[in-house]
């Protein structure tokens, strides 16, 4: 727990992140949800500083900027989890619908090709990823 390990003379950001990432992260959708969204932002940009290797702390925050359409920061959280994260699909179809609502159309098309090549037919995203393309 946090309190032993500053009793021990452990700085907080040696400690194993778990129970800290969760408390923040619960705080912040708690705040998400009573539309606190400046102090959910607090939250999540402090799991990200505190935390920089935990990369899930990009996807909170580039929900939160789509769901207030801050698509310009939206994109830079998603493009930071894209690269940490290579091969997640997830990621990318974030990034190529960041790309879309900025209306930089060849980038989300190429993201969107990419994906649609590489998904199988039967995964959820598949029909997302037509969609956006068809509106492309």
């Amino acid at each position: 727990n946090n309190r032993e390990a500053r009793r021990k003379g452990i700085h907080e950001a040696t400690v194993e992140p778990g129970p800290i990432v969760a408390g923040r992260y619960t705080l912040g959708v708690n705040y998400e949800k009573a539309r606190r969204l400046d102090a959910a932002e607090i939250q999540y940009k402090a799991i990200e500083r505190k935390y920089p290797q935990f990369v899930q702390a990009h996807d909170y925050l580039g929900n939160l900027y789509f769901s207030q359409n801050r698509y310009e920061q939206e994109a830079e959280q998603y493009g930071q989890l894209v690269a940490a994260r290579t091969m997640d699909v997830r990621a990318r179809f974030k990034k190529a619908v960041s790309l879309f609502y900025q209306n930089q159309r060849e980038g989300a098309k190429q993201e969107f090709t990419t994906l649609a090549r590489s998904l199988p037919e039967n995964d959820p995203l598949a029909g997302k990823v037509q969609g956006y393309l068809g509106k492309l």
